[in-house]
């Protein structure tokens, strides 16, 4: 029994076929399946139900998933212990556009010094597709709003910030006006479509507020611009210090509910794990 074949069972579960698991381990589906079948004469019992179409573990294998993850992680922090401290290799990092300018410029620059052998490679997007490709094995990690639905259980989740909901407007706007505000002017909406933008949709669901629609960005820096060039108001998390918007923003809410929430997610099985980290730390401290 090796390591490999042991993430070799992992990586057929997480990706419920053996065809997806060598692609993303770039060797070939025999190789793969060899390595269970060697599992499996060793231990002397199948861990995998097997049809024609799929292979699912069978509730032996359920049964002990978690120790193998367990012993998965242990293996490679073992491995970068003995490589003085772990930080080398490379890191993948995605992140939304509003942690590139936002959070991210002093924590690279502090991770820059305290682990020059780490090649940082970060990759910009929407949440939605950092999301999936760090599921799929594309990133090591990503800064992204947090997901709304349940995760996989081998990922976790680190709240870098909470970025309460507020009022953009061209003019300054009282917190009695903010509704009247919303309702008599155009609204540029924050994409529903987002994970950020549907909170800013809940508010108003909840309250029934009905808004003109001008148009949906799902840009929050585009919708700063057209705020302050006076084309109407929008709700939007606070996503910069108040001094900081091109427009006038005020808060509407400090419900968690309506917060959007922004978080480091990333894999504890991840091969440079020490790495990921000491950026961790990095970043809860901006």
């Amino acid at each position: 029994m090796d390591i490999r074949t042991l993430e070799a069972v992992i990586s057929v579960i997480d990706h419920g076929s053996i065809a997806t698991a060598a692609k993303k381990s770039s060797v070939s589906s025999t190789a793969i399946s060899l390595r269970i079948q060697s599992l499996e004469k060793e231990l002397e019992c199948e861990l995998f139900n097997r049809d024609a179409h799929s292979i699912r573990p069978n509730q032996r294998l359920i049964a002990v998933i978690q120790k193998i993850r367990d012993i998965i992680l242990q293996a490679k922090e073992l491995k970068f212990a003995l490589q003085l401290d772990g930080l080398r290799g490379d890191l993948s990092l995605g992140a939304i556009s509003t942690a590139l300018t936002g959070i991210i410029p002093s924590a690279i620059e502090q991770f820059s010094v305290c682990a020059p052998d780490v090649k940082l490679k970060i990759t910009p997007g929407d949440s939605r597709l950092l999301y999936d490709k760090l599921v799929g094995g594309d990133l090591d990690a990503a800064i992204l709003v947090e997901p709304p639905f349940k995760l996989p259980k081998s990922l976790r989740l680190y709240l870098l910030r909470s970025e309460p909901l507020g009022l953009l407007s061209s003019t300054p706007v009282t917190a009695e006006a903010v509704s009247s505000a919303m309702q008599s002017q155009a609204f540029i909406r924050y994409d529903v479509n987002s994970w950020g933008g549907s909170l800013a949709q809940r508010y108003l669901d909840d309250r029934d507020i009905d808004v003109r629609v001008a148009c949906d960005i799902d840009s929050l820096e585009a919708i700063d611009l057209l705020v302050s060039c006076g084309q109407g108001v929008s709700l939007v998390p606070q996503w910069l210090t108040i001094g900081s918007f091109s427009s006038h923003y005020i808060p509407v809410s400090q419900d968690s509910r309506y917060s959007r929430n922004i978080v480091l997610a990333y894999s504890e099985s991840n091969r440079n794990l020490p790495a990921l980290q000491r950026l961790r730390e990095l970043l809860t401290a901006v």
